[in-house]
């Protein structure tokens, strides 16, 4: 009987040979034997080396046997289930040899990013949460309530891309604060909490979970504080650009 736990240390060396070559071919096969039996057996094309003596073998059977002249219902029946299950034997054993080992290293790192995709980005930032400390923490995880909200709680890596956290800003920007039904999330808020956000992503790049850095792409929510300062600086230096451009003109019709 087949033991696919010897025979796996051999694999490699099949591969190696075939890789570049054809797929491996299994086929089931019968040959007669004693008392009116036939033995099912797999017929490998190319050969693959032996589960136990490495050499290159294309037969390897199963142990099991089918009625060549079946004569009773019971016969009948064992021939169709025994017939199955060499079958079933046969498709996996073929895409055992063609299947798992043979991609290219582009291949598997295709393998490894569609994988790491499938991860919850939710998870990986609760965890990250979870290393912070104090203030910080509560902010990480206020963060995190928001975001859980507005993914309805799965949002998987894959799914991050420019469109879906400009979409999470303006929802910080505009949902109602959790502290009071009745008032919007402050900007401030809307603002640390975005960072937060940011600074995951920038983590998980580091990391090489995602592919692309997201958070050099995605501008921060600025923060209120620093707009008034802004405006005001803006409105002064207009002031003063005005009141000094009236003494320049003035200045020049003196001399004129």
């Amino acid at each position: 009987m087949f033991n696919r736990y010897k025979f796996v240390p051999y694999l490699y060396l099949a591969l190696s040979r075939y890789k570049n070559t054809m797929a491996i071919k299994v086929k089931l096969r019968q040959k007669k034997i004693s008392q009116g039996r036939k033995s099912l057996y797999l017929d490998f094309y190319p050969p693959i080396p032996h589960q136990e003596t490495g050499e290159p073998t294309r037969r390897e059977f199963l142990g099991m046997y089918l009625f060549e002249k079946p004569k009773t219902l019971t016969d009948k029946q064992h021939n169709s289930e025994t017939l199955q299950i060499g079958n079933s034997i046969r498709q996996k054993r073929e895409n055992f040899l063609n299947k798992p080992e043979i991609y290219s290293h582009y291949e598997k790192e295709q393998l490894r990013i569609k994988e790491v995709g499938e991860q919850s980005f939710l998870d990986y930032y609760r965890k990250l949460a979870d290393k912070r400390k104090s203030s910080n923490h509560d902010n990480w995880v206020a963060a995190f309530n928001y975001l859980k909200e507005f993914s309805k709680g799965q949002l998987i890596f894959s799914e991050l891309n420019e469109p879906l956290l400009e979409s999470f800003k303006e929802f910080l920007l505009t949902t109602k604060s959790k502290r009071s039904s009745k008032t919007t999330l402050s900007q401030n808020s809307a603002a640390s909490y975005f960072n937060k956000i940011k600074a995951s992503l920038r983590q998980a790049y580091k990391d090489g979970i995602l592919q692309t850095d997201l958070n050099s792409k995605i501008s921060p929510i600025k923060n209120a504080i620093r707009l008034i300062i802004v405006s005001c600086l803006s409105f002064c230096y207009g002031r003063a650009f005005v009141a000094v451009n009236v003494i320049v003109r003035g200045s020049l019709r003196t001399f004129t």
